[in-house]
C-alpha cells in the first residue's frame, strides 16, 4: 500500500515529539504534557487502522482538535496543510 511509508513517519514523529527528551519539538508537545494515548502508542496497527477509516490521504497532516489535548481517536483528525497553518 502506498500510504504505509508516509503514514510510519507520522506515526513515528508522533511518538518521538510526545517522548522523546532530546526531540527538537519535545518541548512544544511531550514537555508541555501533550501525550500519546496507549492504544496507539503501543501498536501502529491501530494507529493505521484508525488512519485509514478517519479519512487519511497522503496529501493531509494529522491534526489535533484541541491543540491541548493528546493525540488520540476523539481529538484527531485529517485537515489540509494549508488548514493547518491557518490554525496556528
Amino acid at each position: 500500500m502506498p500510504y504505509n511509508r508516509r503514514l510510519n513517519g507520522i506515526y513515528c514523529h508522533i511518538k518521538q515529539r510526545c517522548n522523546n527528551k532530546n526531540d527538537t519539538a519535545y518541548m512544544y508537545y511531550g514537555g508541555k504534557g501533550v501525550n500519546i494515548c496507549e492504544e496507539w502508542s503501543s501498536s501502529y496497527k491501530l494507529f493505521k487502522k484508525w488512519a485509514i477509516e478517519n479519512g487519511y490521504e497522503d496529501e493531509l497532516t494529522i491534526d489535533r482538535i484541541d491543540s491541548n489535548g493528546n493525540y488520540e481517536p476523539n481529538n484527531c483528525r485529517w485537515i489540509t496543510r494549508a488548514e493547518n497553518t491557518k490554525r496556528a
